[in-house]
């Protein structure tokens, strides 16, 4: 019958030249510091813009009937 060993079973390490091109992928797909920290400020302008559209849109949905003051410019 078959037989298979220990050795057989386990994944062989990777060969030298192929440890180098994972350690410059793994740099390529972290951000730099300041990118990082664009994009979070970035983020949060988008959620926060999004969060005072969706706010002004319910509000003027709520009262409907209520005159415009902004709009009123009679004196």
């Amino acid at each position: 019958m078959w037989e298979l060993s220990l050795s057989e079973l386990t994944p062989r390490s990777a060969p030298v030249a192929g440890a180098g091109a994972a350690e410059s992928r793994a740099k390529l797909a972290a951000l730099q510091p300041w990118l990082n920290g664009l994009t979070a400020v970035t983020g949060f302008l988008l959620l926060a813009f999004g969060a005072l559209v969706v706010h002004r849109l319910v509000k003027s949905r709520r009262y409907p009937d209520e005159p415009d003051y902004e709009k009123q410019t009679s004196l």
